[in-house]
């Protein structure tokens, strides 16, 4: 049976967003625990040059504390797609150089759209998932949240949450009118 709404949060990003709520939460306290930092490992040796650049860059500039070595091998995936749109407009410039019809292609039957553009649209949807589940783009990063300060002795409690709208017009504790 599938799932329905939205994935659930680890317990430990639960707490980084000061969101966590013992009642709500606690039934998941055993979840899997991810160990050792990606950040302590070396790139895979049979990424090329280009791409353990990429990944030195890429772990340099990451949230800290989310990726964990399990992650190693999607952080390689990610490292190959980053590289491939390059190396994709890198030879759709090789065949523009002497056209004056960029992104296209002569082909038996006329002009046609280049085949890199194809690689270079896939790769770029690809990498958004990526950069989603990763935290690299800025709902990725809101979604990851960075408290500015712990919450509220109280702020566990729900009623302490509806105490804070007053009623108003005879209304409800909570309506906002």
């Amino acid at each position: 049976m599938a799932r329905r709404g939205p994935k659930p949060n680890p317990i430990s990003l639960l707490r980084l967003q000061a969101t966590y709520e013992p009642s709500r939460h606690d039934r998941r306290q055993f979840e899997p625990v991810a160990l050792g930092e990606l950040a302590d490992d070396a790139p895979p040796t049979w990424l090329t040059e280009r791409q353990r650049a990429i990944w030195q860059g890429v772990i340099a500039r990451a949230p800290k504390g989310i990726l964990r070595a399990i992650d190693a091998e999607l952080l390689a995936a990610y490292c190959e797609l980053v590289d491939r749109p390059q190396r994709a407009a890198e030879a759709q410039a090789r065949l523009d150089a002497g056209e004056g019809l960029p992104l296209l292609v002569r082909g038996a039957s006329g002009l046609a759209l280049s085949p890199y553009l194809r690689i270079l649209n896939q790769t770029t949807m690809l990498m958004l998932r990526l950069q989603s589940e990763f935290g690299f783009t800025p709902a990725g990063r809101a979604g990851l949240g960075t408290p500015a300060e712990p919450r509220a002795a109280g702020a566990d409690n729900t009623w302490s949450v509806l105490r804070r709208f007053p009623v108003v017009d005879g209304g409800k504790a909570g309506d906002k009118r």
